[in-house]
């Protein structure tokens, strides 16, 4: 007991000191009343304008509890001239605000005005920052190129490239060619999208995937939402699945700007029976390499036979024969009429 006397004591010695040194210095004023908050008083032709009171995201629904300061718990507003607030487009009554879906983002100390939203009706989300004639699909960020530094209401075109051997080509059974005379490696480059509209930037998810409650294994994924054509989806998917380089290009936001897509070239990859085919002709004991064209009917010129030695083999264009010209029919020579001594010769003949 005496010695929890002891420090109670000591404590009190303490702060009674230190209230007196507050005291002597003027950091505490006794016996003075705190001046009373400043008082703000509508001159004529003012009124209370609301002010946003917070950093606020686009697609966010606007409700009252925005429009009020956290600190103070007043309404964020102040006095602003009727007149030069709507010469300005802004809104001065609150209640316009409730309900309302912003389209885009707004920073605190910011009046409102009507192109701040969107139209009335729209809910929030994302769903208004996609156009009526178009469909919002999520993507993998990875799987495409350009996309890091694109922001939100961004028109980009989408084209695709792959690699194209038609030695990989997989033909049906029993019509594989021997050898491809030329083996090319080309690219397929298609057009896939045209004035796409970012609907949400790449954004980084986390995801908690697998370990216990208390050492969590989490695992971080990225997406991005660009509405597109409702007939352009089928064809973005399929790139994306078959491996293709998939490209976004940035068009210009100017208000003159060419909405025409780019021209290229986008034709399909040839098929088998496009590609040019080696066949082997047996002749005996004669083997060649002869090269059909698809554009032609017949072989083409062989190349140098198997034989070494033999001489090229020709193979001439098959012409239809000359139809004969008619021989008019010869007609019959006259025999003259017998007489009775027609059979003898003349008298005294020996």
């Amino acid at each position: 007991m005496r010695f929890a006397a002891i420090i109670i004591v000591s404590l009190l010695v303490l702060g009674g000191g230190t209230y007196g040194l507050l005291v002597y210095t003027g950091a505490i004023k006794v016996g003075v009343k705190p001046p009373p908050p400043h008082v703000i008083k509508l001159e004529k032709g003012q009124a209370w304008v609301p002010y946003s009171a917070r950093e606020m995201t686009a697609g966010t629904q606007m409700t009252p509890e925005m429009l009020v300061n956290a600190k103070t718990g007043q309404p964020s507003v102040r006095p602003i001239a009727v007149k030069d607030a709507l010469a300005a487009g802004v809104i001065i009554e609150p209640q316009k605000l409730t309900g309302r879906v912003l389209k885009r983002d707004k920073h605190a100390g910011h009046p409102f005005t009507e192109g701040d939203f969107f139209p009335k009706g729209t809910p929030p989300g994302d769903t208004g920052f996609v156009p009526r004639d178009k469909i919002a699909v999520t993507l993998n960020p990875t799987k495409l190129l350009g996309v890091r530094t694109l922001k939100r209401g961004d028109h980009v075109d989408m084209v695709s490239a792959q690699k194209f051997d038609p030695r990989q080509v997989v033909y049906p059974p029993g019509q594989r060619p021997i050898q491809v005379q030329r083996p090319m490696l080309d690219a397929v480059v298609k057009y896939l999208v045209h004035d796409g509209v970012v609907v949400n930037p790449v954004t980084v998810l986390q995801v908690v995937k697998g370990g216990t409650f208390k050492k969590p294994k989490d695992t971080t994924s990225e997406e991005m939402k660009i509405a597109v054509g409702f007939d352009e989806v089928a064809g973005l998917e399929e790139a994306l699945e078959s491996g293709a380089t998939v490209t976004c290009f940035l068009r210009s936001g100017l208000p003159d700007a060419s909405t025409q897509p780019i021209v290229i070239n986008t034709a399909p990859p040839p098929t088998p029976d496009q590609l040019p085919k080696t066949i082997e002709t047996v002749k005996g004991h004669d083997h060649h390499l002869i090269t059909v064209s698809p554009a032609d009917t017949q072989p083409t010129q062989p190349p140098v036979p198997a034989v070494v030695g033999a001489p090229p083999i020709t193979i001439p264009p098959l012409v239809p024969p000359t139809p004969a010209t008619p021989v008019p029919p010869i007609p019959p020579t006259p025999v003259p009429a017998k007489t009775p001594d027609a059979d003898f010769q003349p008298g005294g003949t020996p």
